[in-house]
């Protein structure tokens, strides 16, 4: 089985750990920056990368970043029967921040955050925040204490990608972590200092928030951040691509063998439903 693991070049020191590890699990691996993957449509859709047609391997593992957001989401569209660890608009719910909402009305508190794309949206929100505000896009954050610096911090952002303006928060502590399957992996951030240190209590509300976000989203594979703020855990961030090395590190897990072993299992499942179906079609 082979697997293409697609993702932005600027982050792939980040990513190496999943192509070693994935060598474990697949007879082919390659690892294809995002810039560099061609779309065409020849009578049948075609992905490739330096001549290597990857819309023929077994598995597409995308690991996406919101600078390059519209090439994903066209891989993951295109090849969607072979991509995981998520669907189209799984993607798409949250890469454009869209997600929070919907867990919202579930029951999950999330950071409160609003987005837009220019100042013309900021008449919109004006009335539902106070100062000072952080202002952020992509991986660039301002912290702003009036409306003229606010319009002018957002006239001078990139075209093209979203701007989310929240509320600074210093949190109790904060929890980093990832879903994997039927396996949450996390740990505690406080002041510095990475603790692993959880009450009975904590933990329980930890893991019914993950049990819901799964719920609704039909994802099995996340990372995630809460916050601890006025006795509440806050959903602050969600993501597929976190910073692995780092997370390793905190967790002390051989964390990409984890997801590769994962991602290999579930695309054999994948392949036999499809094969399933395959000879059911054929025997009518």
């Amino acid at each position: 089985m082979k697997i293409a693991i697609v993702g932005d070049p600027i982050r792939k020191e980040k990513d190496e750990g999943l192509v070693k590890a994935a060598k474990k699990y697949f007879e082919k691996v390659i690892y294809c920056p995002i810039d560099r993957v061609r779309f065409e449509i020849k009578g049948k859709m075609e992905v490739s990368y330096d001549g290597e047609r990857i819309s023929d391997y077994e598995c597409i593992f995308p690991v996406p970043t919101n600078r390059n957001r519209e090439m994903f989401y066209t891989l993951v569209r295109m090849l969607n029967h072979k991509v995981l660890p998520f669907s189209p608009s799984q993607y798409l719910l949250l890469s454009t921040n869209q997600i929070f909402q919907i867990l919202k009305t579930s029951g999950i508190e999330v950071r409160e955050h609003y987005s837009l794309f220019s100042t013309a949206g900021l008449e919109s929100i004006k009335e539902k925040f106070e100062f000072p505000l952080i202002v952020k896009q992509l991986h660039k954050k301002v912290l702003v204490t009036n409306e003229k610096t606010l319009k002018q911090v957002i006239s001078v952002m990139e075209k093209g990608f979203p701007i989310i303006i929240y509320k600074p928060i210093k949190p109790d502590f904060s929890v980093f972590g990832l879903t994997i399957g039927n396996e949450a992996f996390y740990y505690k951030r406080k002041e510095g200092n990475v603790l692993k240190d959880f009450s009975k209590s904590e933990k329980k509300i930890i893991e019914k928030n993950l049990r819901k976000i799964k719920k609704v989203t039909d994802l099995d594979y996340f990372a995630f951040r809460f916050i601890k703020h006025n006795n509440k855990f806050i959903l602050d961030w969600l993501s597929f691509s976190p910073n692995f090395p780092v997370m390793r590190k905190n967790l002390g897990i051989k964390l990409e063998e984890r997801i590769m072993k994962f991602i290999k299992e579930k695309s054999e499942t994948t392949f036999i439903k499809i094969f399933s179906l395959i000879r059911k079609v054929l025997k009518k």
